[in-house]
């Protein structure tokens, strides 16, 4: 799977938390997503985790079909700066027939530190 575009400008030797929510859209609902979350540059601590579920829901007078995640975590930038990028990962390969359109929000903090493992 290819990289999300670079998202967030984090400034190096700064701490941030982050929350990010994506919405993948694909008409196979029964395959298995997957995420991974990726920082540019070099010398970042990022720690994260998420959540994700198969969906079926009404909005804006359409059906929406595929998976929702949610993504919590912190990064500690190197110096030299960072942005953050999401790839989805399709471990059943389900979207060469069914594409997968994904679109997201993030919310990026900048923190005083980050403690903890």
């Amino acid at each position: 799977s290819l990289p999300s575009a670079s998202f967030g400008n984090l400034t190096g030797g700064k701490a941030y938390k982050f929350e990010i929510i994506i919405r993948a859209q694909t008409d196979n609902k029964e395959g298995k997503l997957g995420l991974n979350l990726q920082a540019s540059g070099s010398g970042n601590l990022m720690n994260f985790n998420y959540l994700t579920s198969s969906i079926q829901e009404y909005r804006n007078g359409s059906t929406f079909n595929g998976y929702q995640f949610l993504v919590v975590g912190t990064i500690d930038v190197g110096t030299g700066g960072s942005s953050l990028s999401v790839v989805l990962i399709d471990a059943q390969g389900t979207s060469g027939s069914a594409p997968i359109k994904a679109t997201g929000t993030a919310i990026i903090t900048l923190v005083g530190g980050i403690t903890g493992p």
